[in-house]
């Protein structure tokens, strides 16, 4: 990876291939490749599971620190703050160095259409929208196949 300070494009891995490895080699790992940082999967089935956020963020923000990456990008299945666990869940992340996530899915239900999954996301979104704004997080959406 080259460039210098401000200019310098940073670059990180997403840690879904490497979940096999605890957050420790994890990081090293991916220091090894010459990553910036660690796309850290904290997701169902990822390498930190949403219910022990509060507990497993710091330790892998810890391991990636201590390979000397930035923990400032995560992947969630975040797509509201009305699961009760998801406002708890940023400001763990937030505290940690993580600006940037990306959400979870908008996934329809049988027989939904796209205005409808539009309209009842747009509420959603504007809250997250809001909460982002008043902690400095940036939350993205990835339009993904399948």
């Amino acid at each position: 990876m080259s460039g210098k300070g401000a200019d310098r494009l940073s670059v990180h891995l997403f840690s879904k291939h490497l979940q096999f490895l605890n957050f420790t080699d994890m990081a090293e790992v991916t220091a090894e490749m010459g990553f910036d940082g660690v796309d850290l999967t904290a997701r169902d089935k990822g390498h930190v599971e949403p219910e022990r956020a509060v507990d497993d963020l710091p330790k892998a923000a810890e391991a990636i620190k201590g390979a000397d990456l930035k923990p400032n990008m995560l992947v969630s299945g975040i797509t509201s703050l009305s699961d009760g666990t998801s406002i708890q869940y940023l400001k763990t992340d937030d505290q940690l160095g993580f600006k940037y996530y990306r959400m979870g899915y908008f996934r329809p239900k049988k027989g939904q259409s796209m205005q409808e999954i539009l309209f009842h996301g747009n509420d959603a979104l504007d809250e997250l929208e809001k909460f982002n704004r008043s902690q400095g997080q940036h939350g993205a959406y990835q339009n993904h196949a399948g």
